[in-house]
């Protein structure tokens, strides 16, 4: 008897391992570092629809204005330009970099209320930055589209411009302009200081449009297709960027 308790004792404590306990799972925190950054938007200041009276009684009238903006970078005040980079190689969707914001964006110019859209942010090095440049480039698939045309329209375009050409006593003529070339346009920021992790500042890529725009425009170039060069050298002459503090 004394031996069939002792097998039964024995049996009881290796078929029952003790469980090993398992540690409470903790809970999982994360913490957001702050960043100094530009956020990055649009501006247009617009009268809407555009119009013009030649000598010879014609009325040009544009009425959708599309332009592609497909990046905006920030330059340090010691850096060297480097505008050539873009020119002859720049396509529509250039990457973003921590100096680079690449989002492609369409925007109608005859649409603009004046008021901001932000449309990203860069995160760059801590530091005084005195240049920034703007680049206009053909739009792709990914192009962020806020105006009334087609992507298909903008695909390959870095502008398009869509109107009439009225003559006395003719019925008017359709105009659709397509641009496709590249522009950087440089501008000074006046050294803008980054420096602590809560800096933040606003650059909006600002544009006039008005009629003045078609000033240098002849009848003849209009009829030609050939005005959409001048209407495009006009606009780029007045891009500017619109700084402020922004908390």
């Amino acid at each position: 008897m004394r031996n069939l308790i002792f097998f039964i004792l024995l049996a009881s404590c290796t078929s029952n391992p003790p469980e090993e306990s398992t540690p409470a799972p903790q809970n999982e925190v994360e913490v957001e570092v702050a960043q100094a950054k530009f956020v990055v938007g649009l501006r247009t200041q617009t009268v809407g629809e555009l119009s013009r009276r030649f000598d010879d009684g014609s009325v040009l009238t544009i009425s959708q204005w599309a332009i592609v903006l497909s990046a905006v970078e920030v330059h340090l005040c010691e850096e060297a330009a480097w505008q050539s980079l873009f020119i002859g190689t720049a396509h529509a969707h250039v990457s973003n970099s921590i100096t680079r914001l690449g989002t492609p964006v369409a925007e109608d110019l005859l649409k603009g209320s004046g008021g901001a859209k932000i449309v990203g942010e860069i995160g760059p090095p801590p530091g005084n930055f005195c240049r920034a440049y703007a680049v206009f480039t053909p739009a792709d698939d990914d192009v962020l589209n806020f105006t009334a045309f087609s992507d298909t329209d903008l695909l390959g375009h870095t502008a398009i411009v869509r109107g009439q050409l009225t003559r006395p006593g003719m019925e008017p003529i359709p105009i659709e302009w397509f641009w496709d070339g590249n522009e950087v346009i440089t501008i000074d920021l006046d050294s803008v200081s980054l420096t602590t992790p809560t800096d933040s500042f606003m650059l909006l890529v600002d544009k006039k449009v008005d009629a003045t725009l078609l000033d240098e425009l002849s009848v003849e170039r209009v009829r030609s297709g050939e005005a959409i060069d001048d209407l495009m050298k006009a606009l780029f002459s007045r891009v500017s960027l619109y700084r402020s503090g922004a908390h």
